[in-house]
């Protein structure tokens, strides 16, 4: 059984709502950058007040007292602030900001957004990213662990990305090196739009089909059989076909004028 979809926009969600949680996401981002600072901050002073013992030895040991005496007495172990040290400082900001508002942020989500995080930038990727393409994958193919989107049960099931086809669906000399690179349109968009290149009704004989048809045959064949990956259902059948004697370059060039 599959769990939500973590990034998935609720129903009821508006477009105004997701980009002014991704906003507020967005600053969320910048809090924790400059929260970063400030530890950088604190440990960078707490770095150069340990130094400062060494700058006391060196200076005694040549002979300046006075010198070490200034670092010892007036430098080391000195307030940054009125009354603090830098750890009383990360303190201060993170009861008295940094805490606030990532409580405020936690209790947004669960009132908007039924607690999903991310929502504007899950549905910009989905925009920008290249549908069916190698690397440009929706999320990883197998998860076992329910909190990102999977149920424990699943083992080690590979678990579809909703953006991809299934191979079953794949319709009769479909070939997806000619659908998934052409115009940059995914599988599953060429499956719901009732059109998938490469798709042919017609039976001619081997002489008369372009060889990217071919390999649609092929492909449909290693479904058949059960292949469930639709990239290594497409690697086999060019191999295959290659194995044949079919001109995989040809396929290639077929599919990238198309």
């Amino acid at each position: 059984m599959t769990a939500p979809d973590s990034h998935a926009r609720p129903p009821g969600v508006t477009d105004e709502t997701v980009e002014a949680l991704g906003k507020l996401s967005e600053a969320i981002e910048w809090l924790e950058r400059a929260r970063g600072r400030l530890y950088d901050f604190h440990q960078m002073v707490g770095h150069l007040d340990f130094q400062m013992d060494e700058a006391a030895r060196l200076f005694r040991e040549a002979g300046h007292d006075d010198a070490a005496a200034w670092v010892e007495e007036e430098v080391i172990g000195r307030n940054v602030l009125d009354g603090r040290w830098t750890f009383q400082m990360v303190e201060e900001f993170d009861d008295l900001y940094y805490g606030p508002i990532r409580a405020g942020e936690r209790r947004l989500l669960d009132e908007l957004a039924d607690g999903r995080r991310h929502l504007f930038e899950a549905e910009l990727k989905e925009q920008r990213r290249t549908h069916g393409q190698s690397g440009h994958e929706r999320r990883p193919p197998a998860m076992h662990e329910p909190a990102l989107g999977a149920g424990a049960e699943d083992g080690d099931a590979v678990v579809m990305d909703p953006g991809e086809p299934d191979p079953a669906t794949i319709p009769r000399g479909a070939c997806l090196l000619t659908t998934a690179r052409r115009g940059r349109v995914g599988p599953a968009d060429a499956i719901r739009g009732g059109t998938m290149p490469g798709t042919d009704d017609r039976d001619p004989s081997d002489a008369e089909r372009a060889p990217a048809s071919r390999v649609g045959d092929e492909l449909q064949k290693q479904v058949d059989e059960g292949e469930q990956d639709p990239e290594r259902a497409e690697e086999k059948a060019i191999a295959e076909a290659e194995r044949k004697g079919w001109d995989q370059e040809q396929t290639a060039r077929e599919g990238g004028a198309s």
